[in-house]
């Protein structure tokens, strides 16, 4: 007998299936090969039009690619993936906001600093205000910054510190969404297949930027918490009505079941202390929601009702969602309430230029941000189109998907219900966005036994992959706008870091690293938003235009702030025609009246140049004017967006401290500059020579524009002044002196809108002496049109007012105003007053006064009995709601006492609401 070696069996197909579960592992690996080579090259320092785009390298496409790849190989049906789907979608995560976060070094978003603001505030004063002149929303929901200063309290983290940290705020929510989204949809799905790719689109449609340092990207993950809770263990059944029942009842249990036709089955129930956890989880996270921010209560809400309509959730926690609404609206939130609640009513219901703020007018920008705008568009036209398809496909193989319908249009109401600051339509997408992608993913499995072909794998690899490519453009196309360079940061800080009260601050625009601490010393002007009015004057001289805002102001210091991400935007927005944000600050820089008070790189602060007095000598002005040492190279604002040299700065200075002299009365003034001796490459020392001459005085004015013999209208003492001005010192300051003078007598006498400017001067060098002309138009004589009274943040009770007369169709006087002003702010139920004179024609001003009511707000009797009655609503919801979790039995038997008590106290608490609600609309 001949033995046989014994022979092994191979399973057949063991080596090829082994390649297809490392295939995918493969993919990803070599995808992070790519993107590990990549981020060395990409050079943030110089973004074009197209933002991050432009300065990634070709090798970041096969990255994207290869994860694309990699997911789709996960989802085949020979291969046993577990959690591979779930790394690949974290991988792109990473890719899609893991990479902004590491190549820049700043947080981008100027509304993020604004947010490190409110924190800096909180931390520092210990309270909140909600009667900030600046940011008062976010001190009305408070919730989010709370947190936040009460960590960096703790960890004695500051704002820039925190600012490192918030960077990677949109890598860790988006990790967070692709964490509790997969359960959601396993809710409304059993096919992993649909699940996963809902999960992958929603990351990768998520272009809109609201999962940055934020409250509502926060509260988002938040409000998918509780929708996981509601839809899982806390989801209900629609029960059958009795059989005595009307008829319509059992048509609408009929509806019911209908729109969940083929759901999934509920989990089994939970333990009894798990459900109490997941009530109590729920009831908290609504109040959580509902303090930390203003509109995502309200889609919560809406979430709720069509959940309770379906029969898939209780109407407890609808009820307790409103009653906590209501509650904080017009009892917490009531400042800030009554100041915008007017506005929000006149605008329900229609969509107009307003819901569309924030969508960029293709006709005003440049070539770059029509592609960056056609790339979110088209991420949004393609997602919802093939949510549409996907739904129709599911609901032609049986499948109704009621509960995703209902939570997918919830948010739609919000577009007419509000503006929110033209932002609307990027929230309605954001808050639509995970529903419209189980819809979209069920284009390609319309049903768990769909086949998954190679036609649709492919289908899939290459949207998954363009949207990706379309994601870098739509969220990071902006970026030279909205990323911030050290330099720029510096230059911010430069000026927020120990600020005097009423500070003015001249802006360039508002993207830049702003408001991030002691934000509230501030005046902010923002020079894009006064183009409307003074296009001309900032095309044609600038500098003369910010010295007179700057000198003009009655505050402590006065600044002026331009930035590399100023530039791109105007340069984004085409704001200057046949102009540059560089030129502008070229011409700035070459003025007299400017200084630089701070520069960096990217970033350049200006303030006014004192106007020198007539008793200055040439030693006191060049002490104050001039001081040549490290002077600082800053590119990007030099002639032809050039580096400015040394010698170029110099060189300009040395005209500054001319024009200086010749302001100072020594018109006849030269200054030579050179060079000291030792000077190397990076030392700028300089020694300066000055021969100033003899002083000049002021010996003739003439006013040019209107005859002072003959014009008996105006005062006298305007013909004084051609009097008074002779033997004075031939200086800026007294030139300026008269001018003020002049505009001020012809406001007095009924001529606000008098244009007075200095005309020629004309030197005698023999005598010493200027003759100097004034050019006046005094247009026509103005009359007060109407006057209105309007609260600061609040509508206002005209019984506050007294019997203080108000000013209509009389002839206009500034000591009218000031009558107006002293009688308002006598009385006793005013805090304070504001006027502002608003012209309407020529000849005709408007009156318009803001009051701030005092006391601003004291709680009386009755609204501490509404607060009681909410709280006591709150407290039998919450534990109607834990009866109906944890005894059923014990519930059935109080369901009555607790449903006339819900009923009777929840009756008197809407009651109460709507006076409230009527009290605000009618004061």
């Amino acid at each position: 007998m001949v033995s046989k070696s014994p022979q092994v069996v191979r399973p057949a197909g063991t080596i090829a299936n082994l390649a297809d579960q490392m295939l995918p592992w493969s993919c990803l690996a070599a995808a992070i090969a790519f993107w590990l080579a990549s981020l060395p090259l990409i050079d943030t320092q110089d973004l074009g039009q197209l933002g991050l785009l432009t300065a990634m390298p070709w090798t970041m496409a096969p990255a994207f690619a290869l994860v694309a790849i990699g997911f789709v190989l996960t989802l085949r049906a020979k291969v046993k993936t577990g959690l591979a789907p779930y790394v690949m979608i974290i991988m792109f995560v990473v890719l899609l906001h893991g990479t902004a976060a590491i190549v820049y070094d700043n947080l981008r978003y100027s509304w993020a600093w604004k947010h490190l603001g409110v924190i800096d505030f909180i931390q520092r004063t210990g309270t909140i205000d909600q009667y900030s002149r600046y940011l008062a929303a976010y001190h009305n929901w408070p919730g989010f910054f709370l947190i936040f200063a009460n960590i960096g309290k703790i960890f004695e983290i500051d704002p820039l510190e925190m600012s490192q940290i918030a960077r990677f705020f949109p890598l860790g929510l988006n990790l967070l969404y692709a964490s509790i989204l997969p359960y959601i949809f396993r809710r409304l799905s059993t096919d992993r297949r649909l699940v996963w790719t809902a999960t992958a689109l929603f990351i990768v449609g998520n272009w809109v930027g609201q999962d940055y340092f934020s409250p509502q990207g926060t509260v988002f993950f938040l409000l998918l918490i509780v929708l996981a809770l509601c839809l899982g263990p806390l989801a209900s059944i629609p029960p059958r009505p009795p059989a005595n029942a009307h008829p319509l009842r059992f048509v609408f249990w009929r509806l019911q079941l209908w729109s969940t036709r083929r759901t999934p089955v509920l989990p089994q129930r939970l333990p009894t202390a798990h459900q109490v956890t997941a009530v109590v989880t729920v009831l908290v996270l609504i109040l959580a929601i509902t303090a930390s921010h203003q509109l995502t209560p309200i889609l919560m809400i809406a979430m709720f009702a069509g959940l309770f309509a379906i029969g898939r959730l209780s109407i407890g926690f609808l009820l307790f969602a409103i009653a906590a609404e209501m509650l904080w609206l017009f009892f917490i939130a009531d400042p800030f309430m009554g100041q915008v609640l007017p506005a929000m009513i006149g605008e329900f219901g229609t969509i107009g230029d307003a819901t569309f703020g924030a969508v960029v007018d293709w006709r005003q920008v440049s070539d770059g941000q029509r592609l960056v705008s056609l790339a979110s568009r088209s991420v949004v036209v393609v997602i919802v189109l093939a949510a549409m398809a996907g739904c129709l496909l599911r609901l032609r193989h049986g499948y109704r998907d009621g509960i995703a319908a209902v939570l997918a249009l919830a948010p739609v109401p919000l577009a007419i219900s509000t503006s929110y600051g033209g932002e609307i339509l990027f929230r309605v997408y954001f808050f639509m966005l995970p529903f419209l992608a189980f819809f979209a993913a069920g284009l390609l499995f319309p049903h768990p036994k769909s086949r998954f072909t190679a036609f649709k794998a492919t289908a899939l690899a290459l949207f998954l992959s363009t949207l990706c490519g379309a994601f870098i453009l739509a969220n990071n196309g902006k970026d030279a706008q909205y990323a911030f360079t050290d330099g720029e940061v510096a230059a911010a800080k430069w000026i927020y870091a120990d600020p005097v009260p009423d500070t003015l601050l001249i802006e360039a625009a508002t993207n830049y690293p702003m408001q991030f601490q002691n934000y509230e010393n501030f005046i902010y002007v923002p020079l894009s938003e006064e183009l409307r009015t003074s296009l001309n004057e900032v095309l044609t001289d600038p500098a003369r235009l910010l010295a007179s805002w700057l000198r003009t102001h009655d505050g402590p210091a006065a600044y002026a702030i331009f930035t590399r991400s100023h530039a791109a935007f105007y340069e984004a927005m085409s704001l200057l025609p046949g102009s540059s944000l560089p030129e502008v600050v070229d011409k700035l820089m070459a003025s007299p009246d400017l200084k630089v008070a701070f520069a960096a790189q990217d970033a350049i602060v200006f303030e006014a140049v004192p106007v020198p007095g007539p008793a200055m000598s040439p030693d006191d002005i060049v002490r104050q004017r001039y001081q040549l040492e490290q002077l600082m190279a800053f590119g990007g604002f030099g002639s032809s967006g050039l580096p400015i040299s040394r010698d170029h700065l110099a060189e300009r200075e040395q005209e500054r401290l001319i024009d200086a002299l010749r302001d100072a009365g020594y018109h006849e003034a030269v200054v030579t500059l050179a060079p000291a001796s030792g000077s190397g490459e990076t030392a700028a020392t300089y020694e300066i020579e000055v021969d100033a001459g003899p002083i000049y005085t002021i010996g003739t004015v003439r006013l040019h524009g209107i005859d002072t013999a003959s014009s008996g209208e105006l005062p006298q003492v305007l013909t004084d002044l051609v009097m008074r001005a002779p033997g004075e010192p031939a200086t800026r300051m007294n030139f300026d002196s008269l001018m003020n003078v002049t505009t001020w007598l012809l406001g007095q006498s009924g001529y606000p809108f008098a244009q007075v400017r200095l005309g020629t001067l004309d030197l005698h060098a023999e005598t010493r002496l200027v003759t100097m002309e004034i050019v006046i138009e005094t247009g026509t004589r103005a009359t007060i049109g109407t006057t209105s009274v309007e609260g600061v943040w609040e509508r206002i009770d005209p019984a506050i007012l007294g019997d203080v007369p108000l000013p209509t169709d009389e002839p206009y006087s500034p000591d009218r105003i000031s009558i107006l002003y002293e009688a308002l702010s006598a009385l006793p139920t005013v805090a304070q007053v504001w006027i502002e004179l608003v012209p309407v024609t020529d000849s005709v001003i408007n009156v318009a006064v803001g009051i701030d009511p005092a006391p601003r707000f004291v709680p009386s009797g009755r609204d501490i009995v509404g607060l009681v009655l909410l709280a006591i609503l709150l407290i039998i919801i919450g534990t109607r709601e834990g009866l109906t979790a944890t005894e059923p039995r014990l519930y059935r038997t109080a369901i009555g006492n607790y449903t006339i008590a819900t009923v009777v106290l929840g009756s008197i608490a809407a009651t109460y609401v709507l006076i409230r609600l009527l009290e605000i609309m009618a004061i």
